[in-house]
């Protein structure tokens, strides 16, 4: 069943849980997650953006991927993961996405709030809810280069960026990455419990 990330994100918030989130860019990889979520008779979010699509036509696979999220007998999330436009995450929500990323974290700390905002304002009304990031997860590199310039989420800066942009959930930065480690992770689990204390959105 499509759900909506807000209720599944609240209650996992209330009853200490966590719901797993899978990047998905083909059928193979779409089924096998849901089929996983069926057998956990658990909560999924699925998402894809536009590094993942390949030579998937982005309308086909949404498609599909909408219709697999309504056939499901667990709750699914349908999300547009790291949006860096406003074009392309409604293009996102025009074909079905039910949770939108509105990725700004490569501007600066003003830019940020007013592009998140930006997004927040045209979507609220929608009824359709946005995730955004502050702090910067870095994309697939030598794990230990990309280390040296890491931006942390700042937990002071992660409590007035909610507050002044009013978006739904956030990802921060806590020395994760995208992509393959080249070697052990080096996770500050110190900033989560800091951000986790100042902000009143689910990570």
């Amino acid at each position: 069943m499509l759900a909506d990330i807000r209720y599944w994100e609240n209650d996992a918030t209330n009853k200490h849980y966590t719901i797993a989130h899978f990047n998905v860019w083909n059928a193979e990889m779409l089924m096998g997650v849901i089929d996983a979520a069926e057998e956990a008779k658990s909560p999924v979010i699925i998402s894809f953006g536009t590094g993942f699509v390949g030579n998937t036509s982005f309308e086909d696979f949404s498609h599909m991927m909408v219709s697999m999220a309504r056939k499901a007998t667990v709750p699914v999330i349908t999300h547009w993961d790291h949006g860096r436009s406003m074009e392309i995450i409604h293009n996102a929500w025009t074909h079905g996405m039910n949770s939108l990323m509105r990725d700004a974290s490569a501007f600066d700390f003003e830019e940020n709030i007013r592009l998140t905002k930006e997004a927040v304002d045209f979507f609220h009304p929608l009824g359709i809810p946005v995730e955004a990031e502050l702090g910067h997860v870095g994309n697939e590199t030598v794990y230990e280069e990309a280390l040296a310039g890491y931006h942390y989420t700042d937990p002071d800066q992660a409590a007035e960026f909610v507050e002044r942009t009013g978006c739904d959930s956030l990802a921060v930065a806590i020395g994760n990455q995208h992509g393959v480690y080249t070697s052990e992770p080096q996770l500050n689990f110190e900033v989560v419990k800091r951000v986790r204390d100042a902000v009143s959105v689910p990570l």
